[in-house]
């Protein structure tokens, strides 16, 4: 795949671009849809339920897939070499951490202190901020990439005339 990086800041703002359209839908729009289908009296458990799961998932796939892409983005954009495995456990461990700093600090401080829907509201400001971020260092990357390999090939054609 060219480019991963660019791919995984896409990825981290899709991502948190549909986590607050779910969230919204899911506070907004979900309880009057689930209202509605509860008080029809010919309304039956089963079919409710297995209704909600299905509209819950669907609320959650994009985000899934966004957030599932990630991963194996991150261990592309490290890139391959003498040292991948290094760099592969550098992605897992950095990975793993911020999974446990992010429940922790979303659990035990910001939805405490802010609230659920300002919790979203500011985690997803900062998934866009971080894909923006990531999408600026690709670039950047690509740019300084692009700008040694025009002074070796400026380098090579010059030796190649100049005896």
């Amino acid at each position: 795949m060219s480019r991963p990086a660019v791919w995984l800041a896409a990825m981290l703002v899709v991502s948190s671009v549909a986590a607050s359209a779910a969230a919204w839908y899911a506070a907004a729009r979900l309880p009057l849809r689930v209202a509605a289908e509860v008080a029809d009296p010919a309304a039956a458990f089963g079919p409710v339920v297995a209704t909600q799961a299905a509209l819950v998932g669907l609320l959650l796939l994009p985000m899934t897939l966004a957030l599932g892409a990630t991963f194996p983005l991150a261990l592309a954009a490290a890139g391959p070499g003498v040292s991948a495995g290094r760099e592969a456990a550098r992605v897992y461990a950095s990975n793993t951490l911020g999974a446990i700093a992010g429940s922790l600090v979303a659990g035990f401080a910001l939805i405490p202190r802010l609230g659920l829907q300002s919790t979203f509201q500011w985690t997803a400001v900062a998934g866009v901020l971080a894909g923006t971020i990531c999408l600026f260092a690709a670039l950047s990357d690509t740019t300084r990439q692009f700008e040694q390999a025009t002074k070796t090939r400026k380098h090579e054609t010059r030796s190649f005339f100049v005896p």
